[in-house]
């Protein structure tokens, strides 16, 4: 919203048009998603669900007992942010309404008084990646980039959309896995979601950089990296509160969430072995 706002504010007070700034647009962004997350959990969160308890970490009964789905409420709460730090795309849209999804069914995953067994959870994810996958390609062919080769391949929609399913249902899984160990799940994807949105802003997305370093020149790369910044801003804040001692807990929620957002921006960067 902002950036379509810039050039009429502009009008009234010139330094407005500084709200049509990627850069501005990404620190309004994350600072924005890291001070009201950090804020609002700690008012919001007992409306969560009740952890059960985690049989495989070292102390099973540590979690107990704790609000568990704060996935749920740090994306709210970076959503309306978005709305107006994200420049208009179609497709940026449609995917972070599959990663709305991604979030609603771990959120319901963990209000569920029985886990969800492995099958109904790794078909959702699956469904989910499918359509993520399809956002993306918006049945249109993908140019990827790979290291040592000079030349980028072109993928028809028929060859990417099931090979870029299969990569984001594996980053689904891989983060979800770690549910539970959320300072450690939590800080490692940070710490991917600050260098890949650095990637996407500065090379990706930078035609003269992009050419000078021979990786195909994305024009919505640093639209991608506002999306990622602000996640990486409302995990921040969640962390706050994950810290010794913790008091709260992302659960399928935020780990699906995160995990889909990292596998999309991977693909966004078009080289698919980061």
């Amino acid at each position: 919203m902002l950036p379509f706002l810039a050039p009429f504010l502009s009008d009234f007070w010139g330094p407005f048009r500084l709200l049509s700034s990627y850069l501005v647009l990404i620190g309004l962004g994350a600072g924005s998603a890291v001070t009201l997350t950090w804020y609002l959990l700690p008012k919001l969160w007992h409306v969560l669900p009740s952890d059960q308890g985690r049989a495989f970490t070292p102390s099973p009964q540590a979690a107990k007992g704790k609000p568990t789905g704060a996935g749920f409420l740090f994306v709210l709460i970076s959503l309306p942010i978005l709305i107006l730090v994200l420049p208009l795309s179609l497709k940026i849209w449609e995917v972070v309404g599959c990663l709305l999804l991604a979030m609603v069914s771990g959120y319901l995953d963990d209000c569920s008084a029985k886990p969800w067994g492995e099958l109904l959870k790794g078909s959702l994810d699956l469904l989910v990646a499918l359509l993520a996958a399809l956002a993306l390609c918006q049945m249109q062919t993908m140019t990827i980039w790979l290291p040592l080769i000079k030349q980028s391949l072109d993928l028809p929609p028929g060859l990417f959309v099931p090979l870029a399913t299969a990569l984001l249902w594996i980053t689904i899984n891989a983060t979800n896995c770690s549910d539970g160990v959320d300072g450690l799940a939590g800080s490692l994807t940070l710490l991917s979601l600050f260098n890949l949105g650095g990637f996407l802003y500065v090379i990706i997305g930078h035609r003269e950089f992009a050419e000078y370093l021979l990786v195909p020149h994305n024009p919505e790369g640093a639209r991608w990296a506002i999306l990622l910044f602000t996640a990486a801003g409302s995990l921040g804040g969640y962390l706050w509160h994950n810290a010794e001692p913790s008091r709260i807990l992302m659960g399928d929620a935020g780990s699906r969430f995160l995990g889909l957002l990292v596998g999309i921006a991977v693909l966004a960067s078009g080289n698919p072995l980061l």
